[in-house]
């Protein structure tokens, strides 16, 4: 049993026979402190600094992601609404102008537009706390479910399972959670408990039938490390905090506390190749794995991935495979199990 279908079954079924309808939230520019459900607690905190649009930043189905963004604050404006589940410790969050402090059992609604905390930039838990957090994400015609595990002692958040649903059904069903709350958010809320827990019915289903994408081509968990390879576990840390971007090797020496010289030197004992060699392997494996598993087009892998256009992209992965992105795309899809579809002429 996988660790979603734990949670599905233990927490998130059963939560709205507790406190039902009354442990919702819905971020907004004008939370009160008043209207928060048991658990939660919300106090003022002003944005500062500038907002900044942000261009061609696409992913799931190509579509736009990010609208903006508040460097000073560390918040991002988002394209597709979300919610998150807590499903254990405390969720700290900044929603628009205020900071919530969010206990086990809490949803926390966030429509398109509201900013919110980035949380490659602000820790989630709070003081004294851990949080494991699941984010289930609405994209067209399909849901996403992240679980992260945020506390003190790690230096960043921990994917533990990330999955895609490419299902209608599952969506509606989401956008109904999310539209219900935001068009009726007075407590308690019985219909949004009942959408909820038809949300979560049906997500169990997809489950234990296995219709689902994983992992899910945004957020993927880094590989399995052995303990000792800590360089290696920093090393790919980095590079995958920063693949969609060029990454200069005196950046990822600096971030490595290593000179110039001594980094180049490490990375030939531990991998046997240059930094440029392994970055571009990297960049490879993982356009391997959006191909064959994303909707993406050719033109978001290559913006994700680093790659300064299209056509190099298309140039480095047929060097490296001896397939253009395309081919491999359809020889990969008609190689996957159940997949009847792709192969019909």
């Amino acid at each position: 049993m996988t660790l979603l279908q734990q949670y599905l079954q233990h927490k998130l079924l059963l939560w709205p026979r507790k406190h039902a309808g009354q442990r919702y939230v819905v971020a907004d520019y004008h939370m009160r402190a008043v209207q928060m459900p048991v658990g939660v607690q919300l106090f003022d905190k002003p944005m500062n600094g500038p907002r900044v649009i942000i261009k061609n930043r696409r992913l799931y189905k190509n579509r736009r992601s990010f609208k903006a963004s508040w460097p000073a604050d560390h918040l991002i404006e988002m394209e597709y609404p979300k919610i998150y589940c807590v499903l254990g410790g405390v969720l700290k969050i900044q929603l628009a102008n205020h900071l919530a402090l969010c206990e086990e059992g809490t949803v926390i609604v966030i429509p398109s537009g509201i900013p919110t905390a980035n949380g490659a930039e602000q820790p989630y838990y709070a003081e004294g706390s851990y949080c494991e957090l699941l984010s289930v994400v609405l994209h067209p015609h399909a849901v996403q479910c992240i679980i992260t595990h945020s506390a003190p002692e790690l230096s960043r958040d921990i994917y533990k399972e990330n999955y895609l649903f490419q299902n209608s059904h599952l969506a509606a069903l989401l956008s109904c959670v999310i539209t219900e709350l935001r068009e009726n958010f007075t407590l308690p809320n019985d219909v949004a408990d009942m959408t909820f827990t038809a949300f979560c019915r049906v997500l169990q289903r997809l489950m234990d039938v296995g219709e689902y994408v994983h992992p899910g081509p945004v957020g993927r968990p880094l590989e399995n490390v052995g303990e000792s390879d800590d360089f290696l576990t920093a090393l790919q840390q980095y590079v995958r905090g920063h693949i969609n971007r060029p990454i200069p090797l005196d950046d990822v020496a600096q971030a490595m506390y290593l000179s110039r010289t001594q980094f180049a030197r490490k990375m030939r004992q531990e991998t046997g190749q240059s930094f440029v060699e392994y970055l571009t392997q990297y960049r490879i494996r993982e356009a391997k794995v959006l191909l064959r598993d994303s909707e993406w087009t050719i033109s978001a892998i290559s913006n994700f991935l680093g790659f300064k256009t299209p056509t190099y992209f298309r140039t480095v992965f047929m060097r490296h495979t001896s397939q253009t992105p395309s081919v491999y795309r359809q020889q990969a899809r008609c190689q996957k199990p159940f997949d009847f579809d792709c192969c019909e002429p």
